[in-house]
């Protein structure tokens, strides 16, 4: 999977409307939680995301209980969720957690394994402690469920992080699905798939039509569509000017 961000440029998002926007135009309950909030700020959908415990100060130490309370509560009410995993994020992303690890400069110092350690532990808590905590109190028959990162990071010479280049490491990232009713989904697999294919991917699967003229495709659609494809990973060259 390929990735395709541009969070900071806010003029992408002009007169495009999100699929928060669309969901709760469409009469779903809709629920945004966040480890880290405040990176959605002065973006369109930024009112719907609020942290993931409320009840916490430091989020990386927040449970679940209140979202997956909030899961449940809507009983038959159709849902839209989105659940942003911060922790994971190396570098700036393990902030607050004592003594924070420098992977940086872990890396130049030729510690690789010792870097990739500290990414594996975060990884594992989001799985293993989190994903399988909040899939556990859903009714997988009744959830399609996409879960996905927006980047990787390198942790080899060519680039720790992501920012600096389009290095395999950090363009390739995963893509778990569930969809039910499904036996056997089919995916493209003789092409890129990427992050943008999600808007009409989910948009199909719960009948919404948004009249759709962008770049993404529909995953579940025509796998010809797949084949020699390009798709687009830009670095933002005037990040924070």
């Amino acid at each position: 999977m390929v990735y395709q961000k541009h969070q900071s440029i806010l003029k992408t998002f002009d007169k495009i409307e999100n699929l928060f926007q669309i969901f709760d135009g469409a009469g779903y309950k809709t629920m945004g939680r966040s480890q880290r909030p405040e990176v959605f700020r002065f973006l369109d959908f930024e009112p719907y995301i609020t942290p993931l415990c409320p009840y916490t100060r430091r989020q990386h130490l927040g449970a679940l209980e209140d979202f997956t309370d909030s899961l449940k509560s809507a009983g038959e009410e159709p849902q839209f969720c989105f659940l942003h995993i911060w922790y994971t994020h190396s570098g700036y992303g393990m902030e607050g957690i004592q003594p924070a690890p420098n992977l940086e400069e872990l890396v130049k110092l030729g510690k690789v394994e010792d870097a990739l350690r500290f990414y594996y532990a975060s990884v594992t808590h989001a799985l293993e402690y989190m994903l399988v905590e909040v899939l556990k109190a859903l009714s997988l028959d009744q959830w399609e469920v996409f879960i996905f990162g927006d980047h990787g990071d390198g942790f080899c010479e060519e680039g720790t992080y992501h920012g600096d280049n389009l290095h395999q490491n950090v363009a390739h990232v995963p893509l778990l699905v569930n969809i039910p009713r499904m036996e056997q989904p089919v995916f493209p697999v003789n092409g890129l798939v990427s992050m943008i294919d999600l808007f009409p991917t989910i948009l199909s699967l719960v009948g919404l039509d948004t009249n759709y003229r962008g770049y993404g495709r529909n995953l579940l659609g025509d796998p010809e569509e797949f084949q020699d494809r390009w798709v687009l990973s830009e670095l933002d060259n005037l990040y924070d000017v």
